[in-house]
């Protein structure tokens, strides 16, 4: 072998480094690493397809036959249950001649042959990785072999720039042969000489002690696909993430730009963090928190803070703090009773209504946020997509309502093919996304490469709160585990680290090095990073920590108080003392009406938190005493910003309205608007809508059977003439598919029409109106001509187009964006069934007609148990007058005993049940009257009275229309 100081010529031998090189047995073993690794990585969807193109790609590389991998693919197919042992195959690598003195050499040898291909996806790094762990390395080496190639690369990139004149000459001429440059010796691997193709003059530098590129490596880089990947990082070309712009709106995004955290150094990984809301004194200072807020994160050389609807970001963290100081003392008091009996009262459906009287505070600018995030997540999946020519593995890092933004890119993601590989691992913390969505098997199989971590807190009652409008049946990412097993889902359980939401801020280098992240060590001894002086139960001066959460043990190491927001805590014992003094308490679980156990709570919430502060302002000091005085001043500004906030007539009482989740990620209203009417004109309707939008409603519910699309669409597409900022985003929209254009080749025209007719740019919700099929008699739909018949006068049917042909059409409007999310109407058990068996997306919601006498317990129970929301059409009888609920006796005891009136009887009764309604209001003393469904609360024995009513009778009666 050459010296290293000698000068080469052409006509010198050279120790190049080719796999051919390598002793058959090493390169087996290499071989039956990777698929050992591979297998109990990815075994469905896109991401196995990766797994068998790589293995057939690096068979080939390594100079292996098909019947050799094989052979491989037998020996190591799990037993049992149990993965079969590498360490033989790691012995017979440590005992050939490239790898006896190091093992590290395995690492640089996959990278390189992977960087042969043009790419480093996020699949190949955590197989890296994995390789790393099973070859007892650390991930110090994997980086070291990565900042080795980087070496190298600028090095290549260098001289490259100098000659590129020349070297454009000699290819012209395709002349010269490939020359080679010593470089210096490896001291674990001995001396080794780096080929690089001709017109590289420039001399290589060596790449690190210890490690060894080699020849061939270095003639990977060198070559047409390596400079190509070279230009990507080391140029204007390779910008990444940071050279993105926003090219087109999602939803109602203004703002989307990523920021780098630090000075950027090239890299061959990147990492994304996204900020879930921005609490600093003013917003000048919360736009920079967007990076700054990440500075204690030590994941590699490109780190990126994504700056997004900073505006509405800095409102949500101004309404958290905010609804932290009003809420504070009762909440505290809230959480100790949730010891008691009122525990399942408090933990299903009902909140204490001296919490919804200033949920005001908060509601608002939280549903913004909700519906902005699912915009940006579709931005961020575009910006990522953007790069797959310079295909690098990204990791993504949020908390709060930046962890939503981050699972709706995935989701995005995951409707792209090209979506595969760039993701390598999600960390979501704090999230208020479902638990329970059946999408996370898809994001496993398709999206994610490495781990979907999940980080939650069971004492997030804040999250709770925001998400109170949930179906009892469904979790929350953020306060409980995802329900999805998948050996790469990580559930990390942060209740003993984060007590409140305002955590992932106060907390949060302690939050990231917990989920498994590497933090500066500085950042950690310093006690942590993060600003905001208000917290839900951190480290702020406003501290407080609730009690914990029924079912979730205090730690040991802690003690467990009930602190105030004045710095007077009392202790759990003395809270004791206070519940044990009142009978009131004592006696609730004698108390059988929830609408009395409600008003006694709410009176004893107020006498509790006055007799906690009371018995700590005995004990403070004089300044303690005027700090609590202060408190009250700011809940009263608080209190009355919120009440300045209530512009335009009643347009913030949306914020009363709770919202169910969906299993595609949305959030439905759960109190909508009807807009088929048999009271009100065509012409009337435009008027109706606005006013609808003036009090507060946000859920529309359309069909082209209705005739009045086009003018529900008058008032959606003006929404400034409502005298407000209302937005799009801000909207949930559902339309209809009608019956005779169930053929596929129909679906996407229907659905297009409705978004034109309701001037809506997309629709929320896409439901099939009915499980029939009739001939197709054109486009327009209306009632003279929606229902074909043939000359008998019989119903035509269309009995070609199964249910999950027409099914197959709707969720390729999910995968173009026209709709959010599709579902069904007038649907039985049979049906779904049917549907279900064979669907990829499966239904969000099934509408049905639900009144107390037609209760429809049975389908109810049925969608609800598989994560199908219901909704309720005719929810107070049917407008002809057929169905007269209104008149019952027993729903108009009720209504009596509660002072309301049988309407908000029938509606509370759906409501309680977890039950999405659209009841359709002709006046505003109407809609006023609906919204107000949810100051009251019927007891359970009032709910099974309601039930007991049923009649199984419908309205909707037809020979083609079979409920059994």
């Amino acid at each position: 072998m050459a010296s290293p100081n000698a000068d080469p010529t052409e006509e010198d031998e050279v120790d190049v480094f080719k796999w051919e090189n390598i002793e058959e047995q090493s390169r087996y073993a290499v071989l039956t690493l990777i698929v050992n690794e591979l297998n109990g990585l990815y075994d469905a969807g896109l991401n196995k397809k990766w797994r068998d193109a790589y293995i057939t790609g690096i068979a080939k590389t390594l100079i292996m036959s098909r019947n050799v991998v094989a052979g491989i693919e037998r020996v190591t197919e799990a037993s049992d249950g149990l993965r079969c042992d590498m360490a033989p195959y790691v012995e017979m690598l440590a005992m050939g001649a490239r790898y006896k003195e190091g093992l590290q050499a395995v690492l640089h040898d996959i990278l390189l042959s992977s960087l042969d291909k043009g790419c480093y996806d996020a699949q190949c790094r955590v197989l890296l990785a994995k390789l790393a762990e099973c070859l007892g390395l650390g991930g110090s080496e994997l980086i070291a072999a990565e900042e080795a190639v980087l070496s190298v690369m600028k090095t290549l990139h260098e001289a490259e720039s100098e000659e590129q004149k020349a070297q454009r000459e000699a290819q012209k001429k395709k002349a010269r042969r490939k020359k080679a440059v010593m470089i210096g010796v490896s001291a674990v691997l001995g001396a080794a000489v780096i080929g690089v193709t001709g017109g590289l003059a420039a001399p290589l530098v060596a790449v690190g002690a210890g490690v060894l590129i080699g020849s061939g490596g270095a003639a990977v880089l060198g070559s047409a696909v390596g400079i190509a990947l070279i230009t990507t990082i080391f140029t204007t070309a390779g910008a990444g993430l940071a050279g993105y712009k926003m090219n087109k709106r999602l939803g109602d995004v203004k703002e989307f730009e990523f920021r780098e955290v630090r000075e950027k150094k090239p890299s061959l990984r990147s990492v994304v963090c996204v900020t879930g809301w921005l609490d600093g004194s003013d917003i000048a200072t919360d736009v920079e928190a967007c990076t700054e807020q990440w500075l204690c994160l030590d994941e590699g050389n490109e780190v990126y803070g994504l700056r997004w609807e900073t505006k509405e970001l800095h409102e949500l963290g101004s309404a958290l703090s905010s609804f932290v100081k009003s809420t504070a003392v009762n909440m505290a008091v809230t959480e100790a009773l949730k010891q008691t009996v009122m525990a399942s009262f408090l933990s299903a459906i009902a909140w204490p209504m001296t919490l919804l009287q200033v949920a005001s505070i908060i509601d608002n600018p939280w549903q913004i946020c909700i519906n902005r995030s699912e915009g940006a997540g579709r931005m961020l999946a575009d910006a990522l997509l953007s790069l797959k020519d310079t295909r690098r593995p990204v990791s993504l890092v949020g908390y709060g309502m930046g962890a939503r933004l981050i699972f709706f890119a995935l989701l995005e993601l995951a409707k792209y093919k090209g979506g595969s590989g760039i993701v390598q691992n999600a960390y979501l913390l704090g999230a208020p996304i479902p638990a329970d969505s059946p999408h996370y098997a898809k994001l496993m199989n398709d999206v994610v490469a490495g781990e979907l971590v999940i980080g939650y807190s069971r004492s997030d009652w804040v999250l709770k709160f925001l998400h109170r409008t949930m179906t009892v049946s469904a979790s929350i990412a953020g306060t409980a585990p995802v329900q999805y097993q998948h050996p790469r889902l990580v559930n990390v359980d942060l209740t003993d680290l984060v007590t409140g939401h305002h955590d992932y801020v106060t907390k949060l280098p302690e939050v990231l090095k917990t989920v498994g992240l590497h933090v500066r060590d500085e950042v950690i001894s310093g006690g942590g990073s993060g600003s905001g002086d208000v917290t839900d139960g951190g480290n702020g001066p406003d501290d407080f920590l609730a009690v914990s959460t029924v079912g979730v043990a205090a730690p040991a190491s802690r003690v467990s108080t009930v602190s105030l927001p004045c710095d007077a805590a009392v202790t759990t014992s003395d809270t004791a003392a206070l519940r044990s003094s009142d009978s009131t308490v004592s006696n609730a679980a004698s108390v059988h009406s929830s609408s009395t156990v409600a008003g006694s709570l709410d009176m004893l919430l107020d006498a509790r938190a006055t007799a906690a502060v009371s018995a700590a302002a005995q004990s403070s000091s004089k300044d303690e005493s005027t700090s609590c005085a202060t408190m009250s001043a700011e809940i009263s500004a608080d209190q009355h910003q919120a009440e300045r906030h209530q512009h335009h007539g009643d347009l913030m009482m949306s914020s009363v309205i709770p919202c169910i989740a969906l299993s595609s990620g949305q959030q439905v209203p759960q109190l909508g608007f009807g807009t088929y009417s048999s009271v009100l004109s065509v012409a009337e309707m435009p008027a109706a809508i606005r006013d609808a939008l003036r009090t507060g409603y946000r859920h529309f519910d359309c069909a082209p059977i209705y005739d009045t699309q086009a003018a529900v669409g008058e008032a959606l597409g003006d929404l400034a003439s409502v005298g407000s900022d209302l937005t799009r985003g801000d909207l949930f929209v559902t339309s209809k598919l009608w019956n005779t254009l169930h053929e596929p080749c129909h679906v996407r025209r229907a659905c297009t029409d409705c978004i034109k007719a309701l001037q809506c740019e997309y629709l929320d919700l896409f439901l099939m109106h009915s499980p029939v099929a009739m001939a197709f008699n054109g486009y327009d739909v209306d009632g003279a001509s929606s229902i074909p018949k043939n000359s008998d006068g019989e119903v035509e049917m269309d009995t070609k187009t199964r249910l999950i042909d027409t099914w197959r059409a709707m969720e390729a409007l999910v995968d173009e964006g026209l709709v959010r999310s599709i579902g069904v109407s007038n649907f039985n058990i049979s049906h779904l069934e049917t549907l279900l068996a064979d669907s990829r997306i499966p239904p969000a919601v099934n509408q049905i007609e639900i009144h107390p006498y037609c209760v429809q317990i049975p389908l109810v129970d049925w969608c609800q148990s598989r994560g199908i929301a219901v909704t309720a059409y005719s929810p107070l009888g049917a407008q002809n007058g057929l169905v007269k609920v209104l008149e019952d006796d027993v729903i108009s005891q009720l209504a009596k005993h509660h002072g309301v009136s049988p309407a908000q009887v029938c509606l509370r009764w759906s409501v309680q049940r977890g039950i999405v309604v659209i009841p359709h209001s002709p006046t505003v003393e109407f809609m006023k009257e609906n919204l107000n469904i949810f100051k009251f609360t019927l007891s359970d024995e009032e709910i099974k009275r309601i039930s007991s009513l049923d009649r199984q009778q419908h309205s909707l009666v037809r020979d083609w229309l079979t409920w059994e």
